[in-house]
C-alpha cells in the first residue's frame, strides 16, 4: 500500500496554502533535526528566558532609581511571560498584539482574571511612563516602577511553574 486511502484524500483535498504550510513544517522538521512539537517548546523557553532577562533588569533599573526605565522593562516581562503561556497553549504566535494577549486564558492559571488585569494596569504604566512628561522626577514614578517589578517576578515564576505542569520540555 503506498499510503492509507483518508490520508490521500486528505492530500487530495487541501488547498494549495495548506500543502505549503505542510511543506514548510517538513523544511523546518528537516533543517534543524527537531520535531515542530519540541521546536515549539524551545521557543516557548526562549521566551520565558527573555521574561526572566527583562525582570532582572528592570529590578536593576530600580535599584538605580531610574523608575520610567524600571516600568517598562517590568512590563515588557511580563507580556513576554504572558506571551510564551499563550505560544504555547494554543500553537502559534496569534496574540502578540498588546491589546489583545491580555485576553488570553491560560488552562487552570492561578487567579487569572487578577494576572489579565495586571497586566493590562502594567501596559497602561508603561505608557505612561514612556510617552508623558509628567510627573518628571524619577521619585514620582517608584511606587508603580517597585510594584510592577514584584508583580513581574511573581508572574514569571507562576509562568515557569505553569508551563513545566503543562509538559513545556525546555524549562
Amino acid at each position: 500500500m503506498f499510503a492509507p486511502r483518508d490520508r490521500l484524500l486528505r492530500v487530495a483535498k487541501a488547498k494549495k496554502s495548506l500543502i505549503d504550510s505542510w511543506a514548510e513544517g517538513i523544511s523546518l522538521e528537516h533543517a534543524t533535526g527537531r520535531t515542530l512539537d519540541q521546536l515549539r517548546h524551545r521557543v516557548t523557553s526562549d521566551r520565558v528566558d527573555l521574561a526572566a532577562r527583562l525582570a532582572k533588569r528592570a529590578r536593576q533599573l530600580l535599584n538605580q532609581r531610574q523608575n520610567r526605565d524600571a516600568i517598562s522593562r517590568a512590563y515588557y516581562s511580563m507580556y513576554h511571560a504572558w506571551r510564551a503561556m499563550s505560544f504555547f497553549e494554543t500553537p502559534g504566535d496569534d496574540r502578540d498584539d498588546h491589546l489583545d494577549l491580555p485576553k488570553f486564558q491560560p488552562k487552570g492559571f492561578p487567579k487569572v482574571e487578577l494576572w489579565q488585569n495586571r497586566l493590562k494596569v502594567a501596559r497602561e504604566a508603561r505608557n505612561r511612563a514612556d510617552y508623558e512628561a509628567y510627573p518628571k522626577t524619577e521619585s514620582a514614578w517608584y511606587n508603580d516602577a517597585s510594584d510592577l517589578c514584584s508583580q513581574a517576578e511573581e508572574l514569571l515564576r507562576l509562568c515557569r511553574k505553569h508551563l513545566r505542569a503543562r509538559g513545556c520540555t525546555y524549562l
